[in-house]
Protein backbone atom coordinates (compact mmCIF):
# COMPACT_ATOMS: atom_id res chain seq x y z
CA UNK A 1 0.00 0.00 0.00
CA UNK A 2 1.28 3.60 -0.93
CA UNK A 3 1.18 6.36 1.25
CA UNK A 4 -2.29 8.33 1.33
CA UNK A 5 -2.36 12.05 1.89
CA UNK A 6 -5.81 13.95 2.46
CA UNK A 7 -7.58 16.59 4.70
CA UNK A 8 -10.03 16.26 7.42
CA UNK A 9 -11.47 18.73 9.80
CA UNK A 10 -10.47 19.06 13.33
CA UNK A 11 -11.33 21.17 16.39
CA UNK A 12 -11.59 20.90 20.54
CA UNK A 13 -14.06 22.49 23.00
CA UNK A 14 -13.00 25.88 23.51
CA UNK A 15 -11.19 26.29 20.73
CA UNK A 16 -11.57 29.51 18.10
CA UNK A 17 -11.50 27.72 15.14
CA UNK A 18 -12.36 24.09 13.28
CA UNK A 19 -9.02 23.38 11.74
CA UNK A 20 -7.73 21.64 8.78
CA UNK A 21 -5.29 18.26 9.19
CA UNK A 22 -3.26 16.39 6.96
CA UNK A 23 -3.75 12.87 7.81
CA UNK A 24 -0.52 10.89 6.01
CA UNK A 25 -0.86 7.22 6.51
CA UNK A 26 0.51 3.95 4.87
CA UNK A 27 -0.47 0.36 5.61
CA UNK A 28 1.40 0.66 9.21
CA UNK A 29 1.15 4.23 10.48
CA UNK A 30 -0.91 7.20 10.09
CA UNK A 31 -0.03 10.62 10.69
CA UNK A 32 -2.17 13.83 11.35
CA UNK A 33 -0.78 17.46 11.37
CA UNK A 34 -2.32 20.91 11.94
CA UNK A 35 -0.58 23.32 9.64
CA UNK A 36 -2.43 26.02 11.37
CA UNK A 37 -1.42 24.85 15.18
CA UNK A 38 2.14 25.44 14.90
CA UNK A 39 2.67 22.58 12.36
CA UNK A 40 2.05 19.95 15.12
CA UNK A 41 2.08 16.02 14.39
CA UNK A 42 -1.43 15.46 16.34
CA UNK A 43 -0.98 11.78 16.06
CA UNK A 44 1.11 8.77 15.33
CA UNK A 45 -1.32 5.65 15.17
CA UNK A 46 -0.08 2.25 14.86
CA UNK A 47 -2.68 0.66 12.56
CA UNK A 48 -2.31 -2.74 14.64
CA UNK A 49 -4.09 -1.56 17.26
CA UNK A 50 -5.59 1.72 16.43
CA UNK A 51 -4.37 3.58 19.04
CA UNK A 52 -2.26 7.35 19.07
CA UNK A 53 1.46 6.87 20.83
CA UNK A 54 0.67 10.79 21.16
CA UNK A 55 -1.11 12.40 24.21
CA UNK A 56 -4.27 14.28 22.62
CA UNK A 57 -6.23 16.79 24.94
CA UNK A 58 -10.00 16.93 24.89
CA UNK A 59 -10.27 20.30 26.23
CA UNK A 60 -8.76 23.79 24.61
CA UNK A 61 -6.99 25.39 27.53
CA UNK A 62 -4.49 28.16 28.21
CA UNK A 63 -1.62 26.91 30.72
CA UNK A 64 0.71 29.20 33.34
CA UNK A 65 3.49 27.86 31.47
CA UNK A 66 5.30 29.09 28.20
CA UNK A 67 6.87 32.47 27.67
CA UNK A 68 3.72 34.11 28.01
CA UNK A 69 5.49 37.56 27.12
CA UNK A 70 4.97 36.57 23.32
CA UNK A 71 1.77 34.97 24.56
CA UNK A 72 -0.70 38.25 24.67
CA UNK A 73 -3.73 35.85 24.12
CA UNK A 74 -2.78 33.64 27.42
CA UNK A 75 -0.57 30.91 28.02
CA UNK A 76 0.89 27.94 26.16
CA UNK A 77 -1.90 25.35 25.54
CA UNK A 78 -1.30 21.66 26.19
CA UNK A 79 -3.22 20.48 22.91
CA UNK A 80 -1.10 17.97 22.29
CA UNK A 81 1.45 16.41 19.93
CA UNK A 82 4.36 17.08 18.74
CA UNK A 83 5.11 20.56 18.51
CA UNK A 84 7.75 23.05 17.71
CA UNK A 85 8.94 25.50 20.27
CA UNK A 86 10.95 28.40 18.89
CA UNK A 87 12.47 30.74 18.42
CA UNK A 88 12.93 31.06 23.20
CA UNK A 89 12.64 28.03 25.99
CA UNK A 90 9.94 26.30 27.19
CA UNK A 91 6.41 26.62 24.35
CA UNK A 92 7.99 29.25 22.30
CA UNK A 93 6.11 31.59 20.84
CA UNK A 94 4.17 29.79 18.27
CA UNK A 95 2.80 26.93 19.16
CA UNK A 96 -0.47 27.86 17.81
CA UNK A 97 0.35 30.21 14.96
CA UNK A 98 0.00 28.84 11.28
CA UNK A 99 2.75 27.30 9.30
CA UNK A 100 2.63 27.31 5.30
CA UNK A 101 2.43 23.66 4.47
CA UNK A 102 3.05 21.73 1.01
CA UNK A 103 2.57 18.16 0.68
CA UNK A 104 5.09 16.38 -1.26
CA UNK A 105 4.15 12.88 -2.65
CA UNK A 106 6.69 10.01 -4.11
CA UNK A 107 6.75 6.65 -5.31
CA UNK A 108 8.61 5.60 -1.97
CA UNK A 109 6.69 8.21 0.40
CA UNK A 110 5.48 11.21 1.61
CA UNK A 111 7.47 14.60 2.71
CA UNK A 112 4.71 17.42 4.76
CA UNK A 113 6.85 20.69 4.59
CA UNK A 114 5.97 23.09 7.07
CA UNK A 115 7.77 26.59 7.20
CA UNK A 116 7.05 30.08 9.57
CA UNK A 117 9.13 32.96 8.82
CA UNK A 118 10.95 35.01 8.58
CA UNK A 119 9.08 36.87 10.63
CA UNK A 120 9.47 40.01 13.78
CA UNK A 121 7.89 37.87 16.04
CA UNK A 122 10.55 35.06 15.67
CA UNK A 123 13.88 37.44 15.39
CA UNK A 124 13.48 37.96 12.40
CA UNK A 125 14.57 34.24 11.84
CA UNK A 126 12.92 31.52 9.21
CA UNK A 127 11.81 27.77 10.82
CA UNK A 128 11.46 25.11 8.35
CA UNK A 129 10.03 21.47 9.25
CA UNK A 130 9.58 18.40 7.24
CA UNK A 131 7.46 15.26 8.24
CA UNK A 132 8.29 12.04 6.28
CA UNK A 133 6.35 8.80 5.98
CA UNK A 134 8.10 6.26 3.80
CA UNK A 135 5.84 3.66 1.98
CA UNK A 136 6.55 0.64 4.16
CA UNK A 137 7.86 1.82 7.13
CA UNK A 138 6.53 2.95 10.85
CA UNK A 139 8.79 5.16 11.76
CA UNK A 140 8.43 8.77 11.77
CA UNK A 141 11.38 11.04 10.44
CA UNK A 142 11.37 15.15 11.34
CA UNK A 143 14.18 17.14 9.87
CA UNK A 144 14.11 21.14 11.02
CA UNK A 145 16.10 23.84 9.45
CA UNK A 146 16.72 27.87 10.83
CA UNK A 147 17.91 30.13 9.02
CA UNK A 148 19.15 34.39 9.54
CA UNK A 149 18.56 36.31 6.35
CA UNK A 150 21.60 37.88 5.51
CA UNK A 151 19.87 41.37 5.97
CA UNK A 152 19.08 40.51 9.57
CA UNK A 153 21.40 41.01 12.92
CA UNK A 154 22.94 38.11 14.65
CA UNK A 155 20.52 36.47 17.07
CA UNK A 156 20.62 34.41 20.04
CA UNK A 157 17.77 31.58 20.19
CA UNK A 158 16.29 28.46 21.07
CA UNK A 159 14.62 25.88 19.41
CA UNK A 160 13.22 22.71 21.07
CA UNK A 161 10.69 20.09 19.78
CA UNK A 162 8.16 19.19 22.57
CA UNK A 163 6.40 15.41 22.09
CA UNK A 164 3.98 15.14 24.91
CA UNK A 165 3.80 10.98 24.79
CA UNK A 166 0.90 8.54 26.02
CA UNK A 167 3.15 5.47 26.61
CA UNK A 168 2.05 2.55 23.66
CA UNK A 169 -1.21 4.58 23.66
CA UNK A 170 -2.18 4.17 27.45
CA UNK A 171 -2.68 6.32 30.23
CA UNK A 172 1.30 6.08 31.74
CA UNK A 173 -0.20 5.56 34.79
CA UNK A 174 -1.21 2.02 33.61
CA UNK A 175 1.58 1.62 31.42
CA UNK A 176 4.77 1.21 33.95
CA UNK A 177 7.07 3.48 32.35
CA UNK A 178 10.78 4.10 32.18
CA UNK A 179 13.35 6.65 30.70
CA UNK A 180 16.14 5.09 28.66
CA UNK A 181 19.06 6.87 27.45
CA UNK A 182 22.49 5.82 25.69
CA UNK A 183 24.17 3.61 28.67
CA UNK A 184 27.30 6.52 29.36
CA UNK A 185 24.76 8.65 30.58
CA UNK A 186 25.43 9.23 34.23
CA UNK A 187 23.85 12.58 35.57
CA UNK A 188 20.88 14.84 34.71
CA UNK A 189 20.39 18.55 35.17
CA UNK A 190 16.84 19.20 37.52
CA UNK A 191 14.95 21.87 35.78
CA UNK A 192 11.73 21.30 38.43
CA UNK A 193 9.96 19.35 40.87
CA UNK A 194 7.17 19.79 43.03
CA UNK A 195 6.75 17.13 45.05
CA UNK A 196 9.00 17.03 48.63
CA UNK A 197 12.63 18.14 48.85
CA UNK A 198 13.17 15.32 50.72
CA UNK A 199 12.02 12.79 48.42
CA UNK A 200 15.45 13.15 46.83
CA UNK A 201 18.85 14.95 46.79
CA UNK A 202 19.78 17.79 44.40
CA UNK A 203 16.27 19.17 43.32
CA UNK A 204 17.08 23.07 42.98
CA UNK A 205 16.31 24.34 39.37
CA UNK A 206 20.14 23.76 37.96
CA UNK A 207 21.33 21.13 40.03
CA UNK A 208 23.04 17.88 38.97
CA UNK A 209 21.60 14.71 39.94
CA UNK A 210 23.30 11.23 39.12
CA UNK A 211 21.54 8.84 36.68
CA UNK A 212 20.11 5.95 37.15
CA UNK A 213 17.71 7.62 39.66
CA UNK A 214 14.69 7.11 41.27
CA UNK A 215 12.91 9.48 38.53
CA UNK A 216 13.99 6.74 35.93
CA UNK A 217 10.35 5.39 36.45
CA UNK A 218 7.44 7.49 36.14
CA UNK A 219 5.66 4.60 38.96
CA UNK A 220 7.92 6.25 41.60
CA UNK A 221 6.91 9.80 41.31
CA UNK A 222 3.55 10.66 39.73
CA UNK A 223 1.68 10.34 43.00
CA UNK A 224 3.85 12.69 44.76
CA UNK A 225 4.99 15.81 42.39
CA UNK A 226 5.74 16.59 38.32
CA UNK A 227 9.47 16.40 37.28
CA UNK A 228 11.61 17.92 34.82
CA UNK A 229 15.13 17.34 34.33
CA UNK A 230 17.58 17.67 31.40
CA UNK A 231 20.29 15.47 30.35
CA UNK A 232 23.73 16.98 31.50
CA UNK A 233 25.24 16.41 28.43
CA UNK A 234 23.94 16.12 24.41
CA UNK A 235 22.91 12.36 23.54
CA UNK A 236 22.35 10.92 20.56
CA UNK A 237 19.24 9.21 21.96
CA UNK A 238 16.52 9.05 24.04
CA UNK A 239 13.43 6.36 24.44
CA UNK A 240 10.35 5.86 26.41
CA UNK A 241 9.36 2.24 27.37
CA UNK A 242 6.45 0.76 29.00
CA UNK A 243 7.35 -2.11 30.61
CA UNK A 244 3.43 -3.04 31.02
CA UNK A 245 2.97 -2.95 27.06
CA UNK A 246 6.30 -4.34 26.12
CA UNK A 247 6.61 -1.50 23.82
CA UNK A 248 8.97 1.00 23.59
CA UNK A 249 9.24 4.54 21.29
CA UNK A 250 12.73 5.28 20.42
CA UNK A 251 13.68 8.81 19.70
CA UNK A 252 17.23 8.87 17.36
CA UNK A 253 19.02 12.15 16.60
CA UNK A 254 21.10 12.68 13.55
CA UNK A 255 23.80 14.08 15.89
CA UNK A 256 24.15 14.30 19.41
CA UNK A 257 21.31 16.45 21.22
CA UNK A 258 20.02 18.15 24.23
CA UNK A 259 17.24 16.40 25.84
CA UNK A 260 14.58 16.47 28.57
CA UNK A 261 11.87 14.76 30.07
CA UNK A 262 8.61 16.25 31.59
CA UNK A 263 6.65 14.08 33.52
CA UNK A 264 3.17 15.53 34.68
CA UNK A 265 2.31 14.10 38.03
CA UNK A 266 -1.26 14.28 39.46
CA UNK A 267 -0.29 17.54 41.15
CA UNK A 268 -0.50 19.41 37.95
CA UNK A 269 -3.69 17.37 35.72
CA UNK A 270 -6.28 20.26 36.09
CA UNK A 271 -3.66 23.14 34.93
CA UNK A 272 -2.86 21.44 31.68
CA UNK A 273 -5.13 18.16 30.63
CA UNK A 274 -8.79 17.40 29.98
CA UNK A 275 -8.52 16.18 34.17
CA UNK A 276 -8.63 12.55 32.75
CA UNK A 277 -5.13 11.28 32.68
CA UNK A 278 -1.32 13.12 32.88
CA UNK A 279 0.93 13.06 29.70
CA UNK A 280 4.53 12.72 29.52
CA UNK A 281 6.89 14.78 27.62
CA UNK A 282 10.06 14.05 25.65
CA UNK A 283 11.87 17.01 24.57
CA UNK A 284 14.32 17.69 22.30
CA UNK A 285 16.80 20.89 21.74
CA UNK A 286 19.45 22.20 19.48
CA UNK A 287 21.45 23.62 23.36
CA UNK A 288 21.39 21.72 26.45
CA UNK A 289 19.02 23.14 28.51
CA UNK A 290 16.14 26.01 28.53
CA UNK A 291 19.00 28.49 30.15
CA UNK A 292 21.39 28.34 27.10
CA UNK A 293 21.32 30.35 23.80
CA UNK A 294 22.61 29.74 20.19
CA UNK A 295 23.87 32.06 18.31
CA UNK A 296 22.95 31.94 14.77
CA UNK A 297 24.93 35.24 12.53
CA UNK A 298 22.99 36.69 9.28
CA UNK A 299 23.31 34.64 6.73
CA UNK A 300 23.86 31.14 9.04
CA UNK A 301 21.89 28.22 9.14
CA UNK A 302 21.41 24.96 11.78
CA UNK A 303 19.92 22.07 10.94
CA UNK A 304 19.08 18.87 13.09
CA UNK A 305 16.80 15.62 12.55
CA UNK A 306 15.23 12.72 14.71
CA UNK A 307 13.56 9.53 13.65
CA UNK A 308 10.56 8.04 15.53
CA UNK A 309 11.05 4.34 15.92
CA UNK A 310 8.65 2.20 17.71
CA UNK A 311 9.98 -1.02 19.21
CA UNK A 312 8.82 -3.91 21.38
CA UNK A 313 10.58 -6.00 23.70
CA UNK A 314 10.58 -7.58 27.29
CA UNK A 315 11.61 -6.33 30.31
CA UNK A 316 14.30 -3.15 30.65
CA UNK A 317 17.45 -5.46 29.34
CA UNK A 318 15.57 -6.44 26.10
CA UNK A 319 14.78 -3.22 25.60
CA UNK A 320 18.26 -2.07 26.03
CA UNK A 321 19.55 -4.61 23.32
CA UNK A 322 16.64 -3.79 21.17
CA UNK A 323 17.78 0.08 20.82
CA UNK A 324 21.12 -1.11 20.25
CA UNK A 325 20.22 -2.85 17.01
CA UNK A 326 18.19 -0.08 15.95
CA UNK A 327 20.62 2.58 16.95
CA UNK A 328 22.93 -0.29 14.04
CA UNK A 329 19.99 -0.40 11.76
CA UNK A 330 19.10 3.25 10.93
CA UNK A 331 22.51 4.52 11.13
CA UNK A 332 22.90 3.02 8.18
CA UNK A 333 19.96 3.49 6.45
CA UNK A 334 19.17 6.87 7.43
CA UNK A 335 23.01 8.44 7.46
CA UNK A 336 22.54 9.32 11.14
CA UNK A 337 25.91 7.39 11.74
CA UNK A 338 28.35 9.87 14.47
Amino acid sequence: MSVRVHEQSWTLPGAPSIYQRVVVENARVRLSIIPALGGRVLEFVLKKDGRNRLYQNTIWRPTKWGVNACRPDGGWKAIGGIEFSFPVCEHGCIHDRAFSCRVEERIEGTTVHLTYGPSSDVLGLALSVTVTLEKDADVMRIDSRIENPAGNAPQLMQYWINAMIAPAGHDPRDADVEFLFPPDVRQMRMHGWTGPAEWTANTAAGAIFPWPSPFARYDNFHAIGTAGFFTAAAVRFQAIFSHKASEGMLRLFRAPQGAKVFALGVDELTSHSDCDRPYIELWSGVTPDFWTNRSIAPGGRLSCSELWIPFWATGRAGAVERIASLEREFAAAFDLAQ
